[in-house]
């Protein structure tokens, strides 16, 4: 709890700035015009306090009514004042550390964002890098660039509608066995229908032959459930 309050107080700092002109007096201008609560008659005091607080309100000499006694509206002001100005204190201090939050959550999208784009920068400059495309009859199809050397690939595909709600495109790398095609292997969720967002996927390996695509439930699934939308031979020439 500690670490997570300093962490907010460092937020707030980074994105503080001074009070508006004018909120001071503004302030002490909202508190002089408040009513404020008298002080309860039970209230101790000097000697004599209560028994002039009882006869208060009656009639005295002239027909005039005696004033309570007791600590003046200027005396009280002060007080509420004081509290006045550290509630609007404590609101400045939350609207400056939200901005703060959003401001770090901002920063972790950009970092991710940076390190998928140096990530597909890798893969498109190495050594071995090699592209791959292919399409089916209706116009869906998958565009590979690979690197064995790194074992990785930037994969995209393009033609797949939006999934349903609920469901995600998966993609799938499919390594030559002994005996045919292994199991196909997991390598990542495609963002919605995958057009034009570059999946940058691990484990590519040297007997990898070919990329899938299914559609699976929304976080995903250990094995294929359903057949494959759109697949991509990767035979080398």
């Amino acid at each position: 709890m500690r670490e997570l309050a300093q962490g907010a107080v460092r937020l707030a700092r980074a994105v503080t700035v001074p009070a508006p002109p004018g909120m001071r007096d503004r302030v002490l201008a909202a508190a002089r015009a408040t009513p404020q609560e008298a002080p309860s008659a039970a209230a101790g005091g000097p000697a004599g306090q209560p028994a002039r607080a009882a006869h208060a309100g009656r009639p005295g000499p002239g027909g005039r009514r005696a004033r309570a006694a007791g600590p003046s509206p200027s005396f009280r002001r002060p007080a509420f004042g004081l509290r006045l100005a550290a509630a609007a204190a404590a609101l400045s201090l939350a609207a400056a550390v939200v901005p703060g939050v959003e401001l770090a959550r901002t920063r972790e999208e950009l970092d991710r964002a940076r390190g998928a784009t140096r990530a597909v920068e890798q893969v498109l400059s190495a050594p071995d890098a090699r592209g791959v495309s292919g399409r089916d009859a209706r116009g869906r199809g998958i565009n590979a660039v690979t690197s064995r050397r790194l074992g990785a690939a930037v994969v995209t595909v393009f033609g797949l509608p939006a999934p349903p709600e609920g469901r995600a495109y998966q993609l799938w790398l499919i390594d030559a066995g002994p005996g045919g095609s292994a199991a196909p292997r997991p390598a990542g969720l495609l963002k919605g229908s995958g057009e034009g967002d570059p999946l940058v996927t691990g484990g590519f390996g040297a007997d990898t032959e070919r990329l899938a695509v299914t559609l699976e439930p929304a976080g995903g699934s250990p094995r294929p459930t359903t057949n494959p939308v759109v697949q991509l031979a990767l035979s080398d020439p």
